[in-house]
């Protein structure tokens, strides 16, 4: 079976390959894929991966990955079609495909090796398979590039803020800077579960929470904005929606001069120091000048890399506002809080 050791080993080689060593490799999906088909021989299980393209689709190690699709059909057309032992096994994960795709939404399914009793064998493989979405979930999206950006990995130590991956002995972490909470945290499976309830997945469901303070309810709209704009197709459409979902977060009154004051909220919240926070304002003001030609080009925006720091950004802001849950009772407290850091 594909064990999460076999996926946390690779994502370890391929950050440090990308960071420490410098190499410039294939993507991560196109890397995982080739790793996938080297190591393993003969794959009779399918796990989801969460966060793809609904519209991808792979094929490697002579099976193929496939999107799911409202009819569980899909399912059994993807696996070898006309064998009474395929169509017997697809009818036993009927039942956990159904909560895979309520839970998940777009996703895709991967095949992976599997020995021993098929009743016993489908309840690991369904455990396993929403262990692997949470350690996957950020690697799949390529706008990203995993040379840069944090882990959500149980059992590791996390950070965020200022867009640099170190290595530690206990895995990899990113600097950062916290307003309020402490400099490193660390996940667990049930952690993890809070974060999908958040909506930081790329599902196509709404996520519906109820939380305790006006402001993490703030919180959960902003995730789920940010999931919106993150699975746009074009970069145009991704950076209108990011910017829309700052400036929910970031800005409090009507009339406020948004770009005079988002950036600078954004800065105080995850910039590191002086040098980090003045970068952050310089980019979100420059996502803002992309939008606004991309409003007066019909829609087309040139991908330079103030774009890819600009979804750094976002990425950095999604990992980081669930440390926020229950801090403040408000959303104009949280601002102040922030002017009154710019102050000090």
């Amino acid at each position: 079976m594909v064990s999460i050791a076999f996926i946390e080993d690779f994502i370890a080689n391929f950050v440090f390959d990308r960071i420490v060593n410098e190499i410039d490799s294939s993507s991560f999906l196109s890397s995982f894929m080739a790793h996938v088909e080297s190591s393993i021989e003969e794959f009779e299980f399918w796990f989801p991966i969460s966060g793809a393209n609904g519209n991808v689709e792979f094929a490697f190690g002579g099976c193929k990955i496939a999107p799911t699709c409202p009819n569980f059909d899909v399912f059994l057309n993807a696996m070898e079609s006309g064998k009474e032992e395929n169509r017997d096994r697809a009818g036993a994960f009927d039942n956990k495909v159904q909560v895979l795709r309520r839970n998940y939404g777009k996703c895709l399914w991967i095949a992976v090796p599997q020995t021993g009793e098929l009743k016993y064998a489908s309840q690991s493989a369904y455990e396993k398979s929403l262990e692997i979405c949470d350690i996957l979930r950020a690697f799949i999206v390529e706008s990203y590039r995993p040379d840069r950006f944090a882990t959500l990995i149980p059992g590791r130590p996390y950070s965020v803020g200022d867009f640099s991956i170190s290595q530690t002995q206990n895995g990899f972490s990113v600097h950062e800077s916290v307003l309020p909470g402490s400099e490193i945290i660390w996940f667990d499976q049930k952690r993890l579960r809070d974060l999908k309830s958040l909506g930081l997945y790329l599902i196509d469901e709404p996520v519906k929470a109820e939380r305790k303070t006006g402001f993490d309810r703030v919180l959960l709209r902003t995730l789920e904005l940010m999931g919106n704009g993150v699975g746009q197709q074009s970069t145009a459409q991704k950076v209108v929606l990011l910017c829309a979902a700052l400036e929910f977060l970031f800005c409090d009154k009507q009339g406020e001069a948004i770009v005079a004051t988002m950036p600078k909220r954004a800065a105080m919240l995850i910039g590191a120091n002086l040098d980090d926070r003045k970068r952050i304002v310089q980019t979100i003001k420059m996502a803002y000048n992309d939008r606004s030609r991309s409003v007066h080009t019909g829609g087309k925006v040139a991908v330079a890399e103030h774009t890819f720091d600009f979804l750094r950004l976002c990425f950095t802001l999604t990992a980081f506002l669930p440390r926020l849950i229950g801090q403040f009772e408000s959303k104009e407290k949280f601002i102040q809080a922030l002017e009154d850091r710019q102050l000090a």
